[in-house]
């Protein structure tokens, strides 16, 4: 049989694996929900220690069991907005500048904000995992 000729067998839907694996994974991890939260705060507190500290250096934070190794600051690229208007002019700036909705509501008027401002359904959609067993007795 030629290419041509071939019958398309339909893909089988991807999403009862997706949402099974998910749940899985969901489930295994939950009881840790908390620890990873407390985890998280505790790298942001020992980051927030060497704020101040030489941004090129690494520092061995030590505790009584263990040690942590807390690498030099990351580089970040920011652009000189002035100088950037100056040599590609406010006509192309305008067309390429995006403004973040923070900054905007902070620096002007709340009636010039609700002027400019719409809202859309665009962003990310919450998911919640249940096991079927608990959606079965819902449903009842």
């Amino acid at each position: 049989m030629t290419a041509s000729r071939e019958k398309s067998v339909p893909k089988p839907d991807p999403i009862p694996a997706i949402v099974d694996e998910l749940g899985d994974l969901d489930k295994e991890l939950s009881p840790f929900a908390a620890k990873i939260a407390r985890v998280e705060a505790l790298r942001k507190a020992l980051r927030a220690e060497y704020l101040f500290q030489a941004a090129d250096k690494n520092f061995l934070a030590e505790g009584a069991r263990y040690v942590v190794a807390v690498g030099e600051r990351g580089m970040e690229r920011s652009v000189d907005i002035p100088a950037l208007v100056k040599a590609i002019g406010a006509k192309v700036f305008a067309g390429i500048a995006s403004i973040s909705l923070k900054a905007l509501e902070a620096n002007v008027a709340p009636n010039v904000a609700l002027d400019v401002v719409t809202s859309a359904r665009t962003g990310f959609r919450t998911l919640k995992v249940m096991e079927k067993a608990q959606t079965e007795k819902a449903k009842k």
